[in-house]
């Protein structure tokens, strides 16, 4: 295995730490005596209450980034216009100028960047869901928490892709995807228990953590489970019958695993292309129909885009 190289650390101040959501690399403190400590690993939340005693001992802390922040920034920028816009035309514009934005790492990959630069745009923009939540998912189920990050990122991004565009539609759809498996904070069921469906939706209610304004969003967090072992056992539903959205998370929730590997700054090269084509033979998820439809919005070569201030 490589030494890691210390020198390639940058700096990385205490109020960047405080308006920081996600990690986007791994954190270090050095200690008086040089050596460099891991605090926070690339991908975590931040919880800056647990920062702050370094700050009484260090002007900064160190962090080796694996995201392209201006790649981020940018990604950002185009999806804050799209969920501002009340104009349907715009959004489309803005959808395809977003779908562009990510091809050269993410549909191509011709460029290397970070799974977690995705996820970042996602929820820098979208995310509204109160400090407790996370607290009670990085104590008590951490590993579910890491996942549903991602999984609400890539199940929004498709429903992008398919036609929602609606800004505060797009919103709920993010935050409620968060709470699929919340009834694992708990700690007393497992996601293979038929409680555990019907748990989440009921707990997501009663906490109050986050307040869709599309109330039917909440049914997601049942049906999510559907086909979650391939058997149908937990709901099931007709799948002739549910629609694109449905399907889609249905879908991404089968392909996931479980536990998500440590970010890198290369996987997220061509990442996007191989899930859709890997979906061909997933059809009892997402159907043949649904999947050319997506994998025509990424393949976009040029879309003349109007300039928007």
């Amino acid at each position: 295995m490589n030494k890691f190289d210390y020198s390639s650390l940058e700096t990385i101040s205490f109020s960047e730490l405080k308006d920081m959501q996600i990690s986007y690399g791994d954190l270090y403190w050095k200690k008086a005596n040089g050596k460099f400590v891991k605090v926070l690993i690339c991908g975590d939340q931040v919880d800056f209450s647990k920062l702050a005693k370094f700050e009484k001992v260090t002007p900064h802390l160190f962090i080796h980034s694996v995201c392209n922040k201006s790649f981020v920034k940018k990604g950002v920028e185009i999806i804050s216009r799209l969920l501002s816009s009340i104009d349907e035309i715009e959004r489309l514009r803005l959808r395809d100028q977003f779908i562009l934005h990510l091809g050269p790492v993410f549909w191509k990959g011709d460029e290397q960047d970070s799974i977690l630069s995705l996820v970042l745009i996602f929820q820098n923009s979208l995310y509204d869901i109160q400090n407790s939540f996370e607290e009670e998912m990085e104590s008590n189920a951490f590993l579910y928490h890491k996942r549903s990050v991602l999984s609400s990122t890539l199940i929004t991004l498709f429903a992008m892709a398919s036609g929602y565009t609606h800004g505060d539609f797009l919103k709920d759809l993010f935050n409620v995807c968060h709470f699929f498996d919340y009834s694992l904070s708990k700690g007393e069921l497992s996601v293979e228990e038929p409680k555990h469906i019907e748990q989440s939706r009921k707990l997501f209610i009663e906490s109050k953590f986050y307040i869709p304004k599309n109330k039917n969003l909440s049914k997601l967090i049942e049906f999510h489970h559907e086909l979650l072992n391939e058997s149908g056992a937990f709901i099931g539903s007709n799948l002739e019958e549910i629609g694109d959205l449905e399907r889609i998370v249905i879908w991404i929730e089968n392909i996931l695993p479980f536990v998500i590997e440590e970010f890198s700054s290369e996987d997220g090269q061509g990442y996007l292309n191989k899930i859709l084509n890997e979906s061909k033979n997933q059809e009892t998820f997402v159907d043949s129909s649904l999947r050319k439809r997506l994998i025509a919005a990424f393949n976009m070569e040029e879309v003349e885009l109007e300039q928007t201030a």
